[in-house]
């Protein structure tokens, strides 16, 4: 019972501990979506899509996918 009971309390504590790093995760990514709205256009041959748009556009999806996991848990 005592060992059953610590595998919880440690599944516990790793579970609040990935929650803690997703967390941590989603706050880079706005601040790196700030920066890039913010950002001086840099021309690319790609669609005609300036670097910026194209990395933002990569993050908001990530968000999304994070957001839509951290939904489910």
């Amino acid at each position: 019972m005592r060992e059953t009971a610590q595998g919880i309390g440690q599944a516990k504590r790793m579970h609040l501990d990935m929650c803690e790093r997703v967390d941590q995760l989603m706050h880079k990514l706005r601040d790196i979506e700030l920066k890039l709205e913010n950002c001086v256009i840099i021309r690319v041959g790609i669609d005609g899509k300036d670097i910026s748009a194209i990395m933002l556009e990569q993050i908001k999806k990530d968000r999304t996918i994070i957001e839509t996991l951290q939904e489910t848990k």
